[in-house]
């Protein structure tokens, strides 16, 4: 408003370069642009923020952690994407800027994680290989983590970027309804695969974070909990649960524009329903939604098999309510100790379908003591 527009939209260095014609302009909605050469652009100034004490906890336990990009914008045309508003293609940064760029965090400012923010990240598999190449060439081991499509990520790109410290990967799994993907332009990834690309990360020690989403206008009680099972089946490490939210500026925002119920844009953020729905009311989504968080995660097969991973908040709270310290608690007690709890006091969630019971996998590495003092 103290600009005189409504909306901006574009990237941040486009604003900056197109300044004097944004606060010139009489149009509501003022379009910047992107970044052609995204080389050009300077190295980030973290000494502005309190970067110390930046910790993404799922994702690494080396810290503090940077984010990074070596692409942006993406391909696909998943209409209620709000990365696609911008620019529907893909602009890359060499590889060798990408590294130039963590040594220079690694430096300055003692980065030891780093957390790339590319949508399609492996999108070009030969900048991925030659990224890999550069990475293992730092002059200390440092952890990252990516967000990237199933079917971008081969074995053999995994294991590269594993072996130079990949930690874990973001995908979005969605539903399990092929419809309902088709229907909102999603291409669709089979189920087995993947649950296949789940079991290949957690054997070569990487961790899965798995978007899911619930909450589409014609979504039933029955629709949103098959993604609960559905979650439960694939079994990721960790699974998010999104609520469906109609961005303003996206193919889906047009389609259900009459169908908003709340235009608080505060509430825009997958956590809050804030549409009218066919089959619910908004309370249910909410109450859904909350169902979902609390059966994925409370339940014995997935505590037991992430107890080592889990074992440094438990163990926090171990010493809150003063039943032991938690550092002198060896790793051959972490495991054994989780599912001896669930066994003697339950989960508080009944029996898990059929499909979810079965054999425990807990081939997650253990945190070593000293990894675990300063998770």
């Amino acid at each position: 408003q103290e600009l005189g527009v409504t909306v901006v939209r574009g990237e941040p260095e486009s604003l900056m370069e197109n300044w004097d014609e944004v606060l010139g302009s009489p149009e509501p909605v003022v379009n910047v642009g992107s970044v052609a050469d995204l080389d050009a652009l300077p190295f980030p100034d973290w000494s502005i923020f309190p970067y110390k004490r930046f910790r993404i906890k799922y994702d690494f336990w080396k810290f503090p952690t940077a984010l990074i990009q070596q692409s942006r914008g993406c391909t696909f045309s998943c209409n209620y994407c709000p990365y696609i508003i911008v620019e529907n293609k893909t602009r890359f940064r060499s590889p060798e800027s990408v590294v130039e760029e963590m040594q220079y965090g690694m430096k300055q400012f003692g980065f030891q994680s780093f957390k790339f923010r590319d949508p399609l990240f492996g999108l070009d598999r030969k900048r991925v290989v030659r990224l890999a190449e550069l990475i293992g060439q730092l002059p200390r081991k440092i952890q990252f983590s990516i967000e990237s499509r199933i079917d971008l990520m081969r074995r053999e790109t995994l294991q590269a970027l594993r072996d130079v410290g990949l930690t874990s990967i973001t995908v979005g799994i969605e539903t399990p309804s092929e419809e309902t993907l088709r229907r909102y332009k999603r291409a669709p990834i089979n189920d087995d695969r993947q649950r296949q690309f789940v079991e290949l990360c957690r054997s070569l020690g990487i961790r899965t974070v798995a978007g899911f989403m619930v909450g589409f206008p014609d979504d039933t009680r029955e629709n949103i909990l098959d993604v609960l099972h559905y979650a439960r089946r694939v079994n990721p490490t960790f699974a998010n649960f999104n609520i469906v939210t109609p961005y303003p500026g996206t193919e889906f925002y047009h389609e259900v524009r009459d169908q908003i119920a709340d235009t608080d844009w505060t509430k825009y953020s997958v956590y809050n329903p804030v549409m009218q729905y066919t089959h619910l009311t908004s309370n249910e989504v909410a109450e859904l939604h909350a169902k979902c968080v609390t059966k994925y995660y409370f339940r014995s097969r997935y505590l037991q098999a992430n107890a080592s991973l889990l074992w440094p908040r438990l163990a926090a709270l171990a010493k809150r309510i003063m039943i032991a310290p938690p550092n002198h608690i060896p790793d051959t007690v972490a495991r054994p100790a989780v599912a001896g709890l669930i066994a003697e006091h339950g989960d508080g969630l009944g029996e898990a379908p059929a499909a979810d019971r079965q054999t425990v996998t807990t081939d997650l590495p253990v945190l070593p003591l000293e990894q675990r003092k300063s998770a």
